[in-house]
């Protein structure tokens, strides 16, 4: 299956995000008094964000779409390949917590941020991240890990995910499980350039920190 066939199996994603945005679209008609998240903030894009295989796919589909994307992959694979050592240098016994608190610690920047504190696929960002919103003071979000800061609640957003991402991998025949960003996107990478075999050998073979999207 090529890169026209995979993409064109990840409409039940594309359909999920686009049910995002309209529900965020009626909950933040009463809240944008008390969002203070704008552009260039960005101190969010240093949390560790899990998604699947599947979503990771439509993440970076258009990136592989244009020479320019082709160009930011190969200026930026090694930086994704240190970012999954980190990860992988982590006990595994660790809960999803904890690997969010060791990757905030080491200040360690999402791959799609740029040097202007710019999303690249922002278009197509995670569900998680286009659901994120603060709610209340915008100080906070400069503090250490534990600071607690009071933000939208995305309970829906990932029981519809969760769904959509499963009739995918039931498709693509892999597991539908969350995994941390840079390891989902190098695995997208893979099956677009490899194929969905190499996709099902690189889930075999990898020692993956995952969490079922069922738990």
């Amino acid at each position: 299956m090529g890169f026209g066939r995979i993409n064109s199996s990840l409409g039940p994603i594309r359909e999920v995000h686009q049910q995002v945005d309209l529900w965020l679209s009626k909950i933040l008609e009463n809240l944008r008094e008390r969002i203070p998240c704008k552009e260039g903030c960005a101190y969010c894009c240093n949390q560790l964000v899990t998604l699947s295989v599947p979503e990771a796919l439509y993440v970076v589909s258009d990136i592989l779409k244009s020479n320019r994307g082709k160009i930011w992959i190969n200026s930026n694979f090694h930086r994704l390949l240190r970012q999954i050592e980190f990860i992988r240098s982590l006990p595994t016994d660790l809960k999803l917590e904890d690997y969010q608190r060791k990757w905030y610690e080491a200040a360690i920047p999402c791959i799609f941020l740029n040097h202007f504190k710019r999303c690249i696929v922002y278009a197509k960002r995670p569900a998680v991240c286009r659901s994120y919103f603060v709610l209340g003071d915008a100080n906070l979000c400069a503090g250490s890990v534990d600071t607690k800061i009071e933000h939208l609640q995305t309970a829906p957003v990932i029981a519809l995910l969760a769904q959509s991402s499963q009739r995918v991998a039931d498709e693509f025949r892999v597991p539908n499980m969350l995994l941390p960003l840079p390891v989902a996107v190098h695995m997208a990478f893979i099956a677009y350039k490899d194929g969905l075999g190499e996709l099902r050998n690189a889930f075999r073979r990898a020692r993956l920190v995952k969490i079922p999207v069922k738990e």
